[in-house]
């Protein structure tokens, strides 16, 4: 059976629907899809291309289910194509919803791979984000980090940890406050693991501006 895009958006637009039969049928309706590996370009086209933010964003949410069951059976080149794709909308996607919701795509197909040599233009591009971006872009950057750090540091980031240190605790002197934010939630995220791959001098050297950064929060 030929699964569409269109039929895809119309399943998850129904998702979303008020009416709970037109819900419930719709959710048995997308189990039949996710259960096929096509629906991993599917649902890349939905979050990529659906005019509509909810269904972009649920398009997000199912295909973070879903990946792992289908990663292994994608062509590495397939895989390195779908992974630029990623990268590149999270950095242009307009609506922080979705951007969020890729980040939790990218951080579930980061957790698939053994270290961060696996997939270094993901850190790259946190760094360089964090290092040149606009506001929205540094902010989406460090959220991205704060996701694959609380998920599964170690096995991400191994001996690479200490670039990501440095990034973050750059963006804990930054001019914006929400950017400083983004970077204390990552700062704690990766705090828990420093005793076992790093230093948790970082941390303590950089409690001064946390607390600083939490009292300007309170103004």
């Amino acid at each position: 059976v030929v699964i569409t895009n269109e039929q895809v958006e119309m399943v998850l637009g129904r998702c979303l629907s008020p009416n709970n039969d037109e819900r419930r049928a719709a959710e048995e309706n997308l189990k039949t899809i996710v259960i096929e590996p096509i629906c991993v370009d599917l649902l890349i086209h939905q979050l990529t291309s659906s005019q509509h933010t909810e269904i972009r964003h649920l398009a997000c949410l199912v295909l973070k289910r879903r990946i792992a069951a289908h990663w292994k059976r994608i062509e590495p080149e397939k895989q390195m194509l779908i992974k630029n794709h990623l990268l590149s909308r999270l950095v242009s996607e307009p609506q922080k919803l979705v951007q969020q919701g890729i980040a939790c795509v990218i951080t579930s197909i980061a957790k698939l791979h053994g270290s961060a040599n696996d997939w270094p233009q993901l850190w790259q591009l946190l760094a360089e984000g964090v290092k040149s971006g606009g506001t929205n872009i540094k902010c989406i950057s460090l959220f991205t980090a704060r996701m694959l750090l609380s998920d599964n540091v170690g096995n991400i980031l191994g001996t690479s940890l200490a670039p990501v240190l440095e990034m973050i605790t750059h963006s804990l002197h930054d001019t914006e406050l929400v950017v400083a934010v983004y970077a204390l939630q990552a700062m704690v995220a990766v705090s828990s693991w420093l005793g076992e791959f790093g230093d948790i001098s970082v941390v303590k050297n950089s409690m001064p501006q946390m607390l600083a950064i939490m009292n300007a929060c309170l103004v």
